[in-house]
């Protein structure tokens, strides 16, 4: 199949191997590894971000799939402060804007408890959930812009975008 080395140009290459291997008639199967292995992937928050903007855009399916997460990821938060200030503006209720955006803030909550749970995340970590969402759709969004310019850069390599050989999808 080529090894890394075939897949080195590519903006996921851990994608485009498995779907080399996949094409080759092989089997791929995900376990968690934990209690297994031990692994790190970023050291800083810096090479997190920019390891995630190389690769969130391709990751979540391009243009129409990162818009519908983006939305997913802000869409609350924004309905919750535009009806606490709606509220405010338009009843004149402290009281009102305040209610609007506790019950906005439980919604919240609640899905992420139970995505967190699902994915077998400790509930101890649902305080992450409102910062979660804003570093999610901040690097998502980088991502995107990465994308647009054409150029991505990674560990001192270019990736073209959207040229033959290159992730865009």
């Amino acid at each position: 199949m080529g090894g890394h080395s075939s897949v080195a140009g590519e903006v996921l290459e851990d994608v485009a191997l498995a779907k080399r291997v996949k094409s080759a008639g092989y089997h791929i199967w995900f376990g968690s590894g934990r209690g297994v292995v031990r692994v790190r992937m970023y050291r800083s928050f810096r090479s997190l971000w920019q390891g995630w903007r190389k690769n969130l855009y391709v990751l979540m399916g391009g243009s129409e799939a990162a818009t519908a997460e983006f939305l997913r990821a802000v869409g609350p938060l924004v309905l919750t402060v535009l009806a606490g200030v709606l509220a405010w503006e338009f009843v004149e209720s402290g009281t009102l804007a305040l209610a609007l955006s506790l019950v906005g803030v439980a919604a919240m909550a609640v899905a992420d408890s139970v995505e967190m749970r699902r994915e077998q995340f400790p509930p101890r970590l649902i305080f992450y959930g409102i910062p979660g969402r804003l570093l999610f759709a901040g690097v998502l969004w980088a991502s995107f812009r990465s994308h647009r310019k054409g150029k991505l850069e990674w560990k001192g390599r270019q990736y073209p975008t959207g040229a033959r050989g290159a992730s865009n999808r």
